[in-house]
């Protein structure tokens, strides 16, 4: 096996260097991080793009060699840190806000701003997710939306219960009655 150059990312085809103290460049790391991170690394991105050179599309005979222009956080990114005329991190925000709009009637920033009251924690569990966004919970029957939960809760608790409060009491007496064996 060939030594790699402390001068490039581990990735065999990537011409960046390595982030300070990581093992890859930065836009590997980041592409490794959880969907939150990637958008909040995007966000700074588009903050730190100044408000005059803030423009939707650039001409490819503008884009570095390697690199286009994220239509989503106004930057120049790696190719291979995009997924048609965004970043990653721009279209995984654009696809889930278009998600929960058709799904549940919520826009992004209602999504954020219950996702905020939470602290960023399941509602029911209070963890914090790791790889995935927060569920929207909402009853089947009045298509209201309740709170945001971590998998496990909407779909292995609440899913399992199929949302019957008779069942989850049952669980909890069963648990207290089996708590001291």
């Amino acid at each position: 096996m060939a030594s790699r150059s402390s001068k490039s990312c581990l990735s065999p085809t990537c011409t960046f260097p390595p982030a300070k103290g990581k093992r890859y460049c930065g836009w590997h790391w980041l592409a490794k991080q959880p969907a939150r991170t990637q958008t909040s690394a995007a966000r700074a991105r588009y903050r730190a793009c100044p408000p005059g050179q803030r423009r939707r599309r650039v001409p490819a005979s503008e884009w570095p060699e390697g690199g286009r222009w994220c239509a989503g956080c106004m930057s120049y990114v790696p190719f291979f840190y995009t997924r048609g005329s965004r970043c990653i991190a721009c279209a995984s925000a654009a696809s889930h806000a278009a998600a929960i709009k058709k799904t549940f009637g919520i826009t992004a920033k209602e999504y954020d701003a219950k996702l905020q009251e939470q602290g960023g924690r399941c509602a029911i569990c209070q963890s914090r997710p790791v790889s995935q966004r927060l569920a929207v919970d909402h009853n089947h029957q009045t298509n209201a939306v309740r709170g945001l939960l971590c998998k496990r809760c909407n779909h292995d608790l609440l899913g399992a219960a199929h949302d019957d409060v008779a069942i989850l009491r049952r669980a909890v007496a069963y648990l207290e009655h089996y708590n001291g064996i």
